[in-house]
């Protein structure tokens, strides 16, 4: 009686014994897979970041001796990190804002052919890879800021959207303020940009055909509108 007693003890610590192996190992393949999948899903971070362009923009003016002022200004889009293909510049955005002396009164106009898109390309894909300039307007500007010194002070806003595709052929669109200061924005801000210009277009101005005059007839009436 105590020899089969002592076997049913052993049968049933086996079978617990070998519960618990089964327990244990089950885990040991979960703990195992999960790691091998963080790993795996760290790998493809950190490949997608080694094939992430980080694009800067930066800007340069040009000063014309004879005129005494900056009348052209060149911007330079450069490539890091990554190689890219399709590289474009795709549209652009500009506003005259001019806002009224000893008030708060001011005024949002669209420009149209601000920007020269037609640049020069480098043929490289990293580096400087493109410059475009401003038609020089410089000049149009500054005159512009002169004669309507006397009621407001004028400035000019810039944007530009660009698209392109990384080496893992995957399609990207990025989006820039460039006037007066440069920033990346995102595809919200294009968007309320892109409806104020379309809903404003019958304002549109083009600046280097437009004289202070003209200017100042248009801006005080606006302002008696608002």
């Amino acid at each position: 009686m105590k020899i089969k007693r002592v076997r049913k003890n052993l049968n049933k610590n086996k079978i617990f014994f070998e519960t618990v192996f089964v327990f244990i190992a089950s885990i040991s393949a979960i703990y195992i897979s999960f790691q091998a999948n963080s790993i795996a899903e760290n790998q493809g971070k950190i490949m997608e970041w080694e094939n992430t362009p980080n694009l800067e923009i930066r800007k340069t003016q040009i000063y014309n001796d004879s005129l005494k002022i900056y009348d052209r200004t060149i911007w330079l889009v450069y490539n890091h990190n990554s190689k890219i293909s399709n590289f474009d510049i795709e549209k652009d955005y500009s506003f005259l804002n001019f806002s009224f002396k000893n008030t708060t009164d001011s005024i949002r106009l669209p420009i149209n052919n601000y920007i020269n898109l037609g640049g020069r390309v480098y043929g490289t894909s990293e580096g400087l890879i493109y410059d475009f300039d401003d038609k020089y307007t410089g000049y149009s500007k500054y005159l512009l800021w002169n004669s309507l010194f006397d009621i407001g002070y004028l400035d000019i806003e810039s944007y530009i959207k660009i698209s392109y595709k990384t080496v893992l052929g995957k399609s990207e669109k990025k989006y820039f303020q460039i006037l007066p200061s440069i920033k990346e924005i995102d595809s919200l801000n294009w968007s309320e940009l892109e409806r104020f210009h379309i809903k404003n277009n019958t304002e549109t101005l083009y600046i280097n055909n437009t004289t202070s005059n003209q200017l100042r007839i248009k801006l005080l009436k606006m302002r008696r509108k608002q």
